[in-house]
């Protein structure tokens, strides 16, 4: 984003940014317009990162945070799934939401990204055997499902291993 544009946002200052040089203006101002709704702080946990980073992240390959499209934020005052169901409300092409509280946000122009509601949790294989050359995860340590009724359940309840093989579907 240009230094330029940053006298329009508010909330947010480029120094709560690694990376505030990359990120796309859309992206910023849909963070911003969601913060000022929200009427409380939301704090930017990752944001746009280069290749090398991305990699170090854990992040997938066509990551929209490689074209500064996407942020991943937290909000301590209310809880992570209420920070979800919140962002639900603004245009954001996707949405996920990570077992430890994360919420990722992405804003994309392109019209082959699809809107996706996603939940993200570390993959139960890799934790017993490593991401090296895991089946199920492919090596990126992580897995993603669409957000379903039975996952928000599920996340209210208590989060027990079989409990959550089970609703996932993962053996």
């Amino acid at each position: 984003m240009l230094v330029t544009d940053w006298y329009k946002v508010q909330h947010f200052n480029p120094a709560e940014f690694e990376h505030p040089e990359l990120m796309k203006p859309e992206t910023v101002f849909m963070l911003e317009e969601e913060r000022d709704k929200l009427g409380l702080p939301i704090i930017v946990t990752s944001d746009a990162r280069p290749k090398d980073e991305n990699l170090k992240a854990g992040g997938v390959s066509d990551s929209l945070h490689l074209t500064g499209e996407a942020i991943d934020i937290k909000c301590l005052d209310i809880t992570p799934l209420d920070l979800f169901l919140f962002s639900c409300r603004f245009p954001w092409t996707e949405i996920g939401l990570y077992e430890i509280g994360i919420i990722h946000l992405a804003y994309s122009l392109n019209p082959e990204r699809k809107i996706k509601r996603f939940f993200g949790f570390q993959c139960p294989n890799c934790i017993k055997f490593g991401p090296e050359k895991c089946i199920v995860c492919k090596g990126i340590g992580k897995i993603y499902k669409p957000i379903s009724q039975e996952i928000l359940t599920w996340y209210l309840k208590d989060k027990t291993a079989k409990n959550k093989e089970e609703i996932l579907g993962i053996k």
